[in-house]
């Protein structure tokens, strides 16, 4: 059972196969919706959201390339890789489908083994566009402030203190090209104030313009008389006479901020509600029982944005389940896109690893580690991302819980029999800086009572309002501990109890909290 899978529709006129190309699908781990013509498709993508989309050519009501055609109009759907099915062979046909929006095509009756290596291609492909698209939008979706930057041929101290009373944002004053391209290259959001005798900021623009949309920044052109800007073609230019006022200035100044503030709020909003369209959206909260343990599990965003923690349950049958938890190595969007990778990467093996011996490699994920280690450090898209893993291996029959780990967050065992907690030192790097690490494993017979506590850095890194100390590893065994006293086994009470605990307000990263408690009651 996956806690979370990739959604393909699936528009096909004929049921059976339709049905078996769906029973097919599945074994990938892949959920296909099913839709007989492209009506009712357009239908179901107003109610949920798909990674993938698979159409037949020929279909009544609504066919393959009118349906393809009213999808990519769809914003929500521009980048969605589109696979279309036919028996008919004509390269003209192929030719208009492509055209029409279709990203590949394949003749019927379909090779199941080239048809899921075009699948995995396209949904590869349209991660690492997701990924340019997640670097593009978070240069511009930067939590922080706004600031003035006022270029000058010579500094003016008292007129930035003056300006940085006045308006509500960081004034900083330069003097030359260098000192210009230092605070652009610190800062996503700024509003520009340059004198009409000031010659070299000019370059410096044109230059931006050829690397990032500088159309989009605002500059207050002070001239005098009636000057022409320079800059008006290459950014929002608000003319200011030298003569102005200056707290006019000011009222200038501060309109241009708030504008950028309720600019960058109308583009986080869209683009939280494309992350929530997304099938890469994790469960707040995860409950799940087998027949000799419960697995409680707790997903917090931070700032309702998602980020680098991801996490995953599969059951292979009544004996043994496999508990992901993972955190890429990054802040917020950047992090985050890099997840659907790192997902597919566990499934795939998941599915490789379920066609051998499960009951030898359940006994060893130490070696599933060392395997997703080496996929993660020979591709290229995460070659230099690194990110923490653990590996928690339920085995029902033996009761326990075999544990493997990369990174420094260790897991922390608690036992009914000693009353104590304990860390779970298993010794190993992060994932994708050597490939050729090995990592280590560690057993954990487990008695009624018992418990296992999983969780990210988000925990960790956290500031204890109360000291304004990190909270480290020992503050969460803190809590880990009150939470075995209090009876209460549910990661949700877990976090609510470090909530409490450390007086925390907001946290500034996302974080994820597992418990696997022996005995299977919630």
């Amino acid at each position: 059972m996956n806690a979370h899978t990739i959604r393909i529709l699936l528009v096909e006129n004929n049921a059976v196969a339709a049905k078996l190309l769906a029973i097919q699908l599945s074994e990938y781990g892949y959920i296909s919706h099913i839709a007989p013509h492209g009506k009712a498709a357009l239908e179901l993508l107003e109610k949920n959201t798909y990674s993938l989309i698979i159409s037949d050519l020929h279909m009544p009501i609504m066919n393959g390339i009118t349906f393809i055609s009213i999808v990519r109009k769809n914003p929500l759907y521009t980048n969605v890789p589109i696979v279309v099915m036919s028996s008919d062979e004509h390269e003209d046909t192929a030719v208009t489908l492509l055209e029409a929006g279709a990203d590949d095509y394949i003749a019927k009756p379909v090779q199941m083994r080239i048809f899921l290596s075009k699948i995995q291609s396209l949904l590869a492909k349209h991660i690492a566009k997701n990924k340019v698209i997640s670097q593009q939008l978070a240069q511009h979706l930067s939590l922080t402030q706004a600031v003035v930057i006022v270029c000058m041929n010579t500094p003016d101290n008292d007129f930035a203190k003056a300006l940085l009373c006045s308006v509500s944002s960081e004034v900083i004053v330069v003097a030359s090209a260098q000192e210009f391209q230092l605070q652009i290259a610190e800062h996503d959001d700024v509003c520009i104030i340059v004198d009409s005798e000031v010659t070299w900021l000019l370059h410096e623009i044109e230059c931006m313009q050829n690397f990032k949309i500088a159309g989009k920044i605002p500059l207050l052109y002070v001239y005098e008389s009636n000057a022409q800007s320079p800059y008006d073609t290459l950014c929002n230019v608000f003319p200011v006479p030298r003569q102005t006022d200056f707290q006019e200035m000011c009222r200038i100044v501060n309109f241009v901020l708030q504008m950028l503030e309720s600019q960058k709020a109308k583009s986080l909003s869209l683009l939280k509600q494309a992350v929530m369209h997304s099938s890469f959206v994790f469960e707040r909260e995860f409950e799940y029982k087998t027949s000799a343990f419960t697995v409680s599990i707790l997903h917090e965003n931070c700032n309702d944005m998602p980020g680098g923690d991801f996490y995953e349950v599969v059951t292979f049958n009544e004996r043994y389940s496999f508990v992901f938890l993972g955190d890429i190595m990054g802040k917020s969007w950047g992090a985050w896109f890099y997840v659907p990778a790192y997902l597919a990467y566990i499934r795939s093996t998941i599915k490789f690893i379920s066609a051998r011996n499960i009951k030898e490699l359940a006994a060893a994920p130490h070696k599933i580690l060392n395997l997703l280690n080496s996929y993660f450090a020979k591709d290229l898209q995460l070659s230099n991302v690194f990110t923490t893993l653990t590996l928690a291996v339920i085995d029902n029959e033996e009761q326990r819980i075999i544990l493997s780990n990369a990174g420094g967050i260790y897991p922390l065992f608690y036992s009914n029999q000693t009353k104590m907690i304990t860390d779970v030192r298993i010794s190993g790097i992060l994932m994708g800086i050597d490939g050729t690490s090995e990592y280590s494993k560690l057993e954990l017979s487990c008695e009624v009572g018992d418990a296992v506590c999983m969780y990210t850095d988000g925990y960790v890194e956290s500031t204890n309002e109360q000291t304004s100390k990190l909270i480290g590893i020992q503050g969460v065994k803190e809590v880990f501990a009150e939470c075995i006293s209090s009876n209460l086994s549910k990661a949700s009470e877990f976090d609510e109890e470090y909530m409490n605990h450390f007086s925390i307000q907001k946290n500034e990263d996302d974080r994820t909290s597992i418990i696997i408690r022996c005995g299977n009651n919630l």
